[in-house]
């Protein structure tokens, strides 16, 4: 996904936290009567009735001059995910972690040239069980960065659009046994 991010005010400094929450105790399952008691047992990866999500999210915007100015964001999204292996008579919590650091700056020219300078960092983990399978936990972890430059001009004849970036992903499986 390319989205075009807001730029920074430079009007005025300001900021917002959040938090929100859901679980399964707050949930209200409607489910065929054949698939109840397969969806209670939280056996299988598609049948998890069972959960808790936390998003938190961090935003702060300041200006340095009526010309300059930089935003950053930070959002982090958990989920636990409780799955019963049969088998091994266990209940394990898959764990799904992901989160954002964004830093945006814009500095306005006298001549009227825009210039943008956007960082972006995402790691995420996430924790899973294979089915019945003793020290079967695996890891996926990984994530990545980037880093844009925008030159934006407005000649007489029209607007002249300079964009050059950076990206770097990586991810990574680690398997308990």
């Amino acid at each position: 996904v390319d989205a075009r991010l807001k730029d920074p005010s430079l009007e005025k400094a300001s900021g917002k936290i959040s938090y929100r929450t859901t679980r399964d105790s707050w949930m209200r399952y409607h489910i065929d009567a054949s698939d109840q008691e397969d969806f209670e047992k939280a056996t299988e990866m598609t049948q998890q009735p069972k959960f808790k999500k936390e998003f938190y999210s961090f935003t702060a915007n300041q200006p340095l001059s009526d010309k300059a100015g930089f935003i950053f964001a930070y959002n982090r999204q958990k989920s636990t995910i409780p799955n019963y292996s049969e088998w091994l008579e266990e209940w394990n919590d898959q764990i799904r972690l992901a989160e954002t650091y964004l830093l945006k700056g814009i500095y306005l020219a006298d001549n009227g040239d825009s210039f943008r300078l956007t960082g972006m960092y995402s790691p995420h983990e996430s924790k899973y069980f294979k089915k019945d399978v003793k020290n079967g936990s695996y890891i996926n972890s990984g994530g990545g960065y980037r880093v844009n430059m925008e030159w934006e001009h407005i000649a007489e004849w029209g607007k002249v659009n300079s964009l050059a970036g950076y990206q770097f992903e990586e991810n990574k499986i680690q398997h308990e046994s």
